[in-house]
């Protein structure tokens, strides 16, 4: 029998947001949040306001088990910054949620860490 050798992320979670990292390679992440499940508004929102965050290239919801896939640059976007971002989108209930501005968004010193 063959065992996979590849290094696996560890299965990170934050309980005081109710979301866990599902699946995470370099350029893709994968979690699941309780919070999203069955809230399509909430989801679209999320989706809004990570889409605008420079570094993300793509964002799949499913609100049916709260699942959320984002494709990422690792050039110019750390899976740290990538999670603060996320946490930052989830933790908002707000309808107004703004995606980051540059300034606010510091992707030089990102970038040289990697995803």
């Amino acid at each position: 029998m063959m065992h996979d050798t590849r290094a696996r992320p560890p299965a990170v979670s934050d309980t005081d947001s109710g979301w866990s990292v599902q699946h995470a390679t370099r350029g893709r992440l994968r979690i699941r949040a309780a919070g999203l499940q069955s809230d399509a508004a909430r989801c679209q929102r999320l989706r809004h306001f990570l889409m605008a965050c420079e570094g993300i290239n793509r964002v799949d919801l499913s609100p049916t088990i709260g699942s959320v896939t984002i494709n990422y640059s690792g050039r110019k976007l750390s899976r740290a910054r990538l999670e603060e971002l996320l946490q930052r989108g989830l933790d908002s209930s707000r309808e107004d949620l703004e995606p980051v501005a540059p300034e606010e968004n510091p992707l030089a010193q990102d970038a040289h860490l990697g995803a």
